[in-house]
Formats: C-alpha cells, structure tokens, sequence
C-alpha cells in the first residue's frame, strides 16, 4: 500500500478515535450528573487517551523568543532617564511607607514608579504616531468579523455580569461589607490611605478601586460590585487576547465565549471581593509575557510584569501564579535553543517591573510577616494535624478539587449553586479532551504553561481547609487554563474530523462538513451559556442556602432600617455587622437587641417599635406577645418558604403605657372602687378622697439593673407591707423602714400594700449599689405581673455556676443557639423551676448541647453530657400528670453555643419543650412519682427494608447533593431518614454521624472522632 492511501487510512482511523474520544466525554459526563462518579471517571480517562492518540498528529505552535529591537540612542536615553526615575519613586516610596504611616505622598509615588517604568520603554520602542495608527487600522479592518463577534461576547458577558448587579445577590456578605466600609472611610478621611487592611488580610489597592466606584456611582452595593463586574468582564477580552496568542483566533474567540457565559467567573464577578481580579491579572501578565517574547517587545514585557506584581497586591491564591511563570520560563530555558542568549532582557525587564508592583506589599509583608500570612495559616491544610492526618487529607482534597469540574462543585453557596459541578454539561465533557491534548504536548514550553498553570494555581483549593473543599474561590487562579482547554479541544477535534474530508478533493463536501461542524459548535455554546445562566439566574437565587449564605437577613434588616430610620425605632441583632454598617451607617435608632434589656422597652418613646428577629437565634414571637399583647407580627420568608425573620411592631403607646405599676383601690368591704396605671409606687391619700379608698396595692415588676446589694425604703403613714420576690418588708405601725436585699439583675415582681390613712401618704425608694435613696423611676417599671411559664435562668461569669450571677431572667424556653452569647465565654448557666406534664405515658427527655449539660428531674439526674461526647443525649422517662421540679445546668467555655432541652411527649413530636410545659415555679403541694424506664438516644423507629450498597451510594449522592442542609458536612457518605422525619448522615470527614430534624436544621454530632470509617446507615 503507498504511503497516500495509507495516510488516508490512517486519517480515517484517527477520524474514528476522535468521534469515539467525543461520545465517550458526553457519556461520561452524563454518568457524572446521574451521579455514577466512578464509572464516569472511566469513561472520562478511555476519553482523554483515545483523544491524546487522535491528535497526536496536530502541531502546536511554539514560537520561537526573539531579540529584543535595537533602539536608537537618543530613545535608549530618555528610557534610560525615565527608568531611572521609576526606581528611584520605588525607593522613595518604600522609605516613605516605611517611616511614615501610608499617605497620599507615599501612594503617588508608588503610583508614579509604576507610571513612570512602563513610560521608559514606550518612549524606547517610539510612542504611537501616524504610521503606526495606520497600520492597527488596517489591520483592524482585517479582523472586523473577529472583532465584531469579540464584541458581542464581550457586550453579552457584560450584560450577565453588570445587570441587576446591585439586588442579585439579593444579600451582602460580610466581606462584600468590609471591604465597602473600608472603602467609605477611604472615600470620605483623607487622612486614611492604608496600605494593607488586617481584617481582609489582604493589600488595600482593591478597596481604593471600590472608593473610585463609590465617588462616581455613589455608596451602595451596586457601586461595590461594579468593581468585580468590570474585573470580570474584561477578563474575557483577556482571555480572547491570550487563546489567540496560544491557539489561534478561533481558540480565542472560543475561550472568551465559554468564560464570558461561565456561571463561576459570573458568580465571582458580581460578589464585591478580590477573588475575580486573579484571572484577570494571570491571563494578562501570561499574555504580555507571551507575546512580548514572541515580539522582543519591551513595553509589552513591562506590562506583562506590572500585571504579575499587582496581582500579589491583591487576592492571596494568585501568589501561586509566580511559580507558573517560572515552571514556564525554566521550560524555555531547557527546550528552546538560545533563549537564555535572546531573552534574559525580556525576563529582566519582565521580573523587574514585576517587582516594582509590588515593592511596597513585599515590604510590609517582610516586616509584618505573621501578619501578612495570618489567614494562609490559619486556612493551611496541615495546621492542626499530625502527619497521617495530612496525608490522608490531602488525598481526599486532591480527589475532590479534581472532581468539582464535572461532579460535585462547591458547596458553599455565595461560591455556587451547592454542589453544582464548576462546569456545565457542554464545557465539562470538553476539559477532560483538551487536557488530553495539552498533556500529550508536554515538551513544548506553551502547552507545558497551560498545564502548569492548572495544577498549582489548583493547590490554592487544594492546600486549604479540608472541610471546605472542593474551593472554587481559591482555585479560582485555574480559571484561565480550564477554558484554554476546552478551547483547544474544539478546533483540534474539528481538525482531526475534517482531515479525511479534504483527501476526498470534494470542496462542496469539506465546506458542508465544515459548516454542520460550525453550526454544531454554536449550538454547543448556546446550550452552554442556557445552562450557565439557568444555573445562576434561576436556580441559584432560589436555593435557600445560596440565599442565606450572602447575609440576607443582615442586608434585609439593614435595608429596612435605612428605609424607615425616621419612622420607628428598630431591635435586632445585626447592629455592627459590616452588612449593616455599609448599608444602614447612619441610623442612631437602630439598637442591638438584648433581650433581658429591651424586651420590654425600658424608657419613653416618641415612635413605634420594630423588633427585627431572626427566629433561630432571638426569643420567639410568643415571648413578645406576653410583653406586648397587641403588637403586630410580620413574618418574612426566604425563597423556598422557610421563615427568614419576623418583625415584631409595637405602638408607642402601648411601649409608655406598659411602664410603671397597677394601682387598685379598694373599699372597706374589698370592693375594688379604682384601677390604674401609675408611674411609681408611691401616693398622697388625699389625692383619692372623693374614691374612699380603704386600701391600695401596687402591684409590676421592677427591673434591677445590674446583680449587687439594693436597699429598699418603705415610708407610710399607715400600715404597709412590700412584697419583693415574694420577701416582704414589714411596716406594721407606719413609718419608715430600710432593708437591704442582694439582687441579681433583671425582673422582679414587686408588690406594695398600704392602708389608707387621711392626710398621710405611701412610698417605696431604693438605693443602688453604693447609691442614695431615690424614687424608682417609670422606666425600672413594668405593669406585668412577671411571665407564668418557662424556667428561671441564673447566668454566671466562670464555669461553676458559683458567686453572683450576673443576671437572671425567666426564659421562654430553654432552646438556644446564642449569636451574641449572652455573657462573654467561659459562662455557666442553671434554669429551675417545673416540668408541667397533663398526659400519663412515656417521655422522651433529650438535651442537644455543644458543651458540659446535666438535666435533673424531681432530684435525680436523668441526663449527664458533663463529659465528651457532647451533643445529643436522650432518656424515656414514665410521668404521671403533675408538675415535676427541674434543674437544667450548662456550662460554655467559648465557641460554639448551643444548648436545648426538648422532648417527645407520647403521641406528640419531637420539639423543644414548649413553654406552656415550663413553669418558673414548682406548686407546693405532693410530687407525682417518675420512672426512669431506659436511655434512648432517638425515639422508636422501623427498620427500613434493605437496599443494594451501590444503589445506596448512588442515591445518597444524589440526595446529599441536592440537599441544602448537607452544608453541615464535610465528606458525606451516606443518608437515613427515620419515621419522625429526622434525618441522619455518615460523614467521613468527621467521623462521625449528622443528625438534622425534618426541617434541615442541624441537631447534632453522634460519636464524632470516634467512628473511623463510617458507612452505611439504617434507622433501627
């Protein structure tokens, strides 16, 4: 056979490979989404080796360095002048940083090194003039349909990124916010010019960028994103620049198009944080590298090298990307003969400029070392690990970075839809091809740059925390080189399945070839961007966790504030969050919530009330209702129904009207003649002539400020008696006496009696701790008679429950995860009072708590979680109807708080116990007897009918993947759902078992560290 016909066989061959390396990609990426992991990644592998044959034949092009131009004297000279002024800024602006706090002075002279290098060599090389004008016109008009279909993917990704910017996503998130507020203190002291900012962790060049948005669009959140939107957006003219420089224009034009429909780079583009800056700064200092030693062009290896050095002035992970240049630059050095002899000027100039960028961030890093790498240690892989550990985790982040292209993606949802692959379906059966072809290309330098550059701007996921991986953000820096693949995959598979056509000598043919080859790739990129945009225009704002995960009730609350600042005066929690910083800064009646200190109000007010609660974290809106009869409640959902927040709204009114004590007059013969409220417990007889009154009982509370020794005055002309706390003070015949009580702060009842005498009169005083005698104002007041259920909490400083509490109060009910912790930690806390049971049967008595938890019951300990494990602990308990004295300890040493007592009463759910169960005070009278029958750490439940191990995987995976509460986990294996709906989940990671009620919200860890491999799961 002669070598035509065999090449033409050959041709075809590899025409087969090719078609199969295609459908065997789509398959795979297929099984990916049915969530059949290890049978896609088969198929993905078979893909990429029968691809890396198929094109094996194809060439790459490697163009060799070129000297740099010759410059004639004169130009070298004023370059010369002009570098020599660059470097001396830099000095100057070092010493300025470094002796002087950072200042307009230093800033402009950091500015105008950088300024004033890239200006030395375009005055070398010649500034622009007519001649060369005319050529970039002409050569412009060459490319008009390159540029036109440029511009449309450019406008078109402008659009996805720039549109609604400001309310999609709806919330702000607390690093979107403090970077806002930083950038407003910017904008409005100058005196303020940072060079680095401790709680970002990062330089401060981004946030003067949000100060210039600020002054041109004004302070809001669109302002702040405009900023990432433009980043993103001109990293697809980017990346056209730099796949054309690689690949060609199709390649660039195909790169830009998948980057500018992404719905990661879209994700990232429209969230005001630094993280979208890194490709935009890696696809430019690679382009100008590139193409300024293709071209021996100074100005364009000077760009290149002030976009490398601004990029370490911004995101941390791009500080990986120097070493992608050096992989690239010591392939050059090894493979092309002579670069070292033709281009160790271009790399002189490219590393030097690279330096001037970022001279200042280099210095301040060198003298506040621990400062500048506090946040790489502190989300390091292998801080707190043993070396087995490290390994192991490192293994299973290597696995899932390398997965969260095509399988799961991150599942943090201000980075993603919750475990949606980085990929779409179109995009993610391309990577595995073009990877291929890169790897089968390793010795040429460009190729090498692309591979290089995935594998460790990776590790920027893949080195930090093991329970967030996979980490799209800090893999961001990959971006680049994931859709340089893919591009190059497309025209290199068109190549090899066109090939045979044109032997055919059928011009007619090849262009039909060529053109349903066309229309298929467009198709592909229309689908592409449908899925892109289905994934974060429509599925993502809908997904609760994506909603919650940008601090939507934070910007919620502090959009509403900001509405109505003039109208009410506002409760919540959030006050100095950043996200109500940035977007409420000026709202003096908005007060941070605590609830034994504003719930009730304490003090006239001249405007309504709103409570701003969020549900899982303040009192219910019960508790309110006791306090505030006639408020009206709100409640305020989140996209998928579940209830965000409640506003809870009181007339100023009824705020003033609750404030003080009732009086009750009465006749000689009981009779009640008059009530009211009154300000203060104390009266003139007379004033009540023409009522006759024969007695008269005051009768609130009194709010005692802080926990010490109060001394309490009671004059009366008559008989009188003060009850406080249900202690009396006596005046049997008139007159004046003075007792000292130790109080613990908060609400008291308080109840005074007197009777009438003419002419005299009746007072209460008290004292503060180390004060004078004075009347108890209104405002220390309240007309309630105290709360008749929930438990009475004393809060203790230290882990003892010993001393003083510093409060007490009456809790609704005894079901806390604190946001702001009550007392600054270490805290104890211990409820007593009465367990009210109406029905005979077998109780579920059950404590989920972070820390140290004992649960008595009658006197007898029925619940001891002082020792680790900690976290869920149950006990069936037979009670006869009664009320049952009970005492609930809890110590917090610092973390994470949370502590709940709940139950499962018989024929009823498993809830916290409500508070119409509590009662604060045990009746006197005979106790009901209890039994103890058996511990129970879930209630009864049936065994499930058995499931085959690899259904159960597949089922799983789907399940946890679409699975809003899976945010919890770290490696989740396997899930079980029990009869009463709650649902529990194998997590690797932990070693341990999830355990989530039926509406997702997270209850506890079972045997946390101590499960090795745990697997399968049954309810039994």
């Amino acid at each position: 056979m002669s070598g035509k016909p065999l090449a033409a066989v050959v041709e075809w061959i590899d025409w087969g490979i090719a078609a199969g390396a295609l459908a065997l990609a789509g398959w795979g990426q297929h099984l990916f989404a049915a969530g059949q992991m290890a049978r896609a990644v088969l198929l993905m592998g078979a893909a990429m080796i029968l691809f890396a044959w198929a094109v094996r034949r194809l060439p790459a092009a490697e163009p060799a360095t070129a000297p740099l131009a010759p410059v004639p004297p004169a130009r070298r000279l004023a370059g010369l002048v002009l570098l020599g002024l660059s470097i001396l800024c830099t000095v100057l602006a070092l010493w300025r940083f470094g002796t002087h706090a950072p200042d307009n002075a230093g800033w402009a002279l950091y500015l105008a090194s950088m300024a004033l290098f890239l200006l030395a060599f375009l005055v070398m090389e010649g500034l622009p003039n007519r001649e060369s004008v005319r050529r970039w016109a002409g050569r412009a008009r060459e490319m008009r349909w390159e540029l036109f279909l440029l511009f449309v993917l450019v406008a078109a990704g402008g659009v996805l990124r720039f549109y609604g910017v400001e309310g999609l996503p709806y919330g702000v998130w607390f690093d979107e916010s403090d970077n806002a507020v930083w950038a407003r203190e910017i904008l409005t002291r100058p005196d303020f010019r940072p060079l680095y900012v401790a709680s970002t962790n990062l330089p401060a060049h981004f946030l003067y960028l949000i100060a210039l948005s600020f002054r041109l669009f004004g302070v809001n959140a669109g302002a702040l994103r405009m900023v990432t939107a433009f980043f993103g957006t001109a990293t697809i003219l980017g990346m056209w620049l730099l796949g054309r420089e690689i690949g060609g224009r199709w390649v660039g034009l195909l790169a830009a198009a998948m980057v500018a429909v992404s719905h990661w780079c879209i994700n990232f583009s429209r969230l005001g944080m630094h993280g979208i800056t890194t490709p935009f700064f890696a696809v430019l200092a690679a382009y100008w590298l590139l193409k300024g030693l293709r071209t021996g062009s100074r100005r364009r290896l000077a760009a290149g090298g002030l976009m490398l050095g601004l990029g370490l002035c911004f995101y941390a992970p791009f500080r990986l990307f120097p070493f992608v240049i050096v992989l690239f630059l010591a392939a050059k050095a090894l493979l092309e003969r002579g670069f070292l002899r033709r281009g160790w000027q271009g790399v002189l100039i490219y590393v030097l400029a690279s330096l001037i960028a970022f001279a200042p961030i280099g210095q301040y890093a060198w003298v506040h070392r621990d400062e500048f790498f506090a946040r790489t240690k502190q989300t390091s892989l292998f801080t707190g690990k043993t070396r087995e550990q490290a390994i192991e985790a490192l293994q299973s982040n290597i696995r899932k970075h390398l997965l969260m292209f095509n399988y799961q993606g991150d599942r943090n949802g201000r980075h993603n839809l919750p475990g949606e692959p980085m990929l779409d379906a179109v995009t993610g059966a391309l990577l595995p091809l073009g990877a291929a072809y890169v790897l089968a290309r390793l010795h040429r330098p460009r190729q090498l740059l692309i591979a290089g550059w995935f594998g460790i701007m990776l590790c920027g996921g893949i080195l930090s925390l093991d329970f967030e991986a996979p980490q799209s953000l800090r893999s961001i820096g990959t971006i680049p080189a994931v859709f340089l693949m893919t591009a190059l995959a497309v025209p290199a598979a068109a190549d090899v399945l066109l090939r045979p056509l044109r032997r055919l000598n059928r011009p007619a043919l090849e262009r039909a070839a060529g053109a349903l080859l066309a229309v298929g790739v467009v198709a592909g990129l229309a689908y592409s961007a449908y899925l892109n945009f289905d994934i974060y225009f429509v599925r993502q704002p809908r997904h609760p966790d994506v909603f919650h995960s940008y601090n939507a009730r934070e910007a919620f609350t502090a959009r509403m504030v900001a509405a109505h600042q003039d109208e009410y005066i506002f409760y919540s929690i959030y006050v100095g969050h950043p996200t109500v910083r940035f977007l409420a800064p000026d709202a003096p009646y908005h007060r941070s919530f605590q609830p034994l200190d504003d719930l009730p109000v304490r003090g006239l007010v001249d405007r309504d009330v709103l409570y701003v609660m969020e549900p899982e974290f303040c009192p219910p809106p019960e508790l309110f209702a006791v306090w505030y009869p006639n408020g009206q409640i709100r409640w305020y959902n989140d996209p998928s129904g579940a209830p965000m927040l409640f506003v809870y709204q009181v007339s100023k009114d009824e705020v003033n009207a609750m404030q003080g004590v009732w009086l009750r007059l009465y006749g000689a013969d009981g009779a009640l003649l008059k009530e009211e409220r009154v300000d203060t417990l104390a009266g003139r007889w007379d004033d009540w002539a023409g009522v006759g009154p024969a007695r008269g009982e005051w009768s609130g509370q009194v709010f005692i400020p802080y926990s010490g020794v109060y001394t309490f005055v009671l004059r009366s002309t008559g008989t009188a008696s003060l009850m406080l706390d249900d202690q009396p003070i006596q005046l049997p015949d008139g007159g004046e006496v003075s007792e000292e009580r130790l109080l613990v702060k908060g609400w008291h009842p308080i109840r005074l009696v007197a009777d009438a005498a003419a002419g005299g009169e009746v007072r209460v005083d008290w004292a503060l701790p180390n004060g004078q005698p004075q009347p108890i104002p209104r405002e220390a007041l309240n007309i309630l008679p105290g709360l008749q259920n929930g438990l009475y909490g004393y809060y203790y400083q230290g882990l003892e429950w010993s001393g003083v509490p510093v409060f007490g109060r009456v809790d609704w009910q005894v079901n806390f995860r604190w946001h702001i912790q009550p007392l600054p930690a270490p805290f104890s806390v211990e409820w007593f009072g009465g367990l009210k049971i109406d029905q005979a049967g077998t109780y579920l008595i059950a404590i989920d708590s972070n820390s140290d938890a004992l649960v008595e019951l009658n006197g007898e300990v029925i619940l001891d979680s002082m020792q680790a494990p900690h976290g869920y602990h149950g006990v069936n308990v037979y009670l006869e109807p009664g009320v049952y004295p009970i005492h609930v300890r809890y110590r917090e040493p610092g973390g994470y708080t949370m502590m709940r007592l709940q139950w499962h009463p018989p024929g009823g759910q498993f809830e916290a116990i409500p508070a119409q169960h509590l009662v604060p005070k045990v009746p006197e009278g005979a106790l009901p007897a209890f039994t103890m029958t058996e511990q129970a750490p879930t209630p009864p439940v049936e065994t499930p009918p058995a499931v085959a191990m690899e259904d159960v995987e597949e089922v799983s995976a789907k399940l946890l993947a679409a699975w809003p509460a899976a945010r919890w986990l770290q490696e989740p294996r396997y899930i079980a759902v029990g009869p009463q709906g709650d649902v529990f989940v194998s997590d690797a990671g932990k070693k341990a078992v999830a355990v989530f009620d039926a509406g997702g919200r997270f209850r506890a860890w079972w045997g946390e560290g101590l499960l090795q491999d745990p697997s399968d799961l049954a309810p039994a």
